[in-house]
């Protein structure tokens, strides 16, 4: 069934590359469509961080620097890719690279950003470094603060906080 899965992903991508070109949008969302399928076998997440990978470099080609959240998502989706399979210095890596990017864009604090925040924190504290999740918490709390003031946004700040002080 797995060489019937990768021959539908085959057609898919040829159909797209022949209505819509190598470098278009809509292969990056057949790439990371075929990642997020993967990500969900276990044999699969060799073949799901290969085309998370494409759907960033062809998003990275596509949109310089102008659509930020869809490379994100892909970097988020590779660090839980790796977080449930127990590879949580890997997916931290991922979570941090996803991170970096929402930090380095223009504007105010891009929601996506908070969640990240927490997930890290909690994937600090599974690897054993509750000091850093406080650390990394306190920065962010800090942060939202000075650039949202008193906002719904920390509260789930708040609650996660508390696990890296326990």
């Amino acid at each position: 069934q797995m060489e019937e899965a990768q021959n539908s992903f085959n057609k898919a991508i040829e159909i797209t590359k022949r209505i819509y070109g190598e470098n278009s949008p809509h292969l990056a969302k057949i790439y990371w469509r075929i990642g997020f399928h993967n990500s969900f076998n276990p044999r699969g997440a060799k073949a799901a961080e290969i085309y998370m990978n494409k759907t960033i470099e062809l998003y990275k080609n596509i949109y310089k620097t102008e659509n930020i959240t869809a490379i994100v998502h892909c970097y988020s989706a590779l660090g839980y890719l790796y977080m449930f399979q127990g590879l949580c210095v890997k997916a931290l890596g991922y979570f941090q690279k996803a991170i970096d990017l929402l930090h380095n864009s223009p504007g105010e604090i891009h929601p996506k950003v908070l969640s990240l925040y927490i997930i890290t924190a909690y994937v600090e504290c599974l690897l054993g470094h509750p000091q850093s999740a406080y650390d990394r918490l306190k920065a962010v709390i800090g942060l939202v603060k000075e650039k949202m003031g008193d906002s719904v946004s920390l509260i789930s700040l708040y609650l996660t906080f508390s696990i890296s002080t326990w």
